[in-house]
């Protein structure tokens, strides 16, 4: 059985509460319930926090489905995607900062 079927079983807990917590719907807890649906990062975070750390992503996941995402992340493409990512999010902040500081000096000029 499903380790997340199971805490919410143990703890009284139904799949329509943990959908309400989790903010996903009744029919999306259901299959994460199941041993054949592999929840996305976000969700899977958010039952991490839900159950105090007690279920992980590890938990939710088949072991053959794991080795086949390891096998992808590790991939050279998969690397360079996340670099270009994360530049483009450095990038993103230094425009806001400096969108930010730009307005700082406008209203400073202002009130002179």
């Amino acid at each position: 059985m499903n380790p997340f079927r199971i805490w919410l079983i143990q703890r009284g807990l139904s799949q329509r509460a943990a959908a309400d917590a989790l903010g996903v719907s009744n029919p999306e807890i259901n299959r994460y319930c199941r041993d054949d649906f592999w929840p996305r990062k976000e969700v899977a975070l958010r039952i991490f926090n839900f159950t105090g750390g007690e279920i992980t992503p590890n938990d939710l996941i088949d072991d053959e489905l794991a080795a086949m995402y390891l096998t992808v992340a590790d991939s050279a493409e998969h690397k360079a995607a996340q670099a270009m990512i994360e530049q483009r999010e450095r990038a993103r902040k230094i425009r806001a900062e400096r969108k930010a500081e730009r307005g700082r000096i406008a209203a400073h000029h202002d009130r002179r």
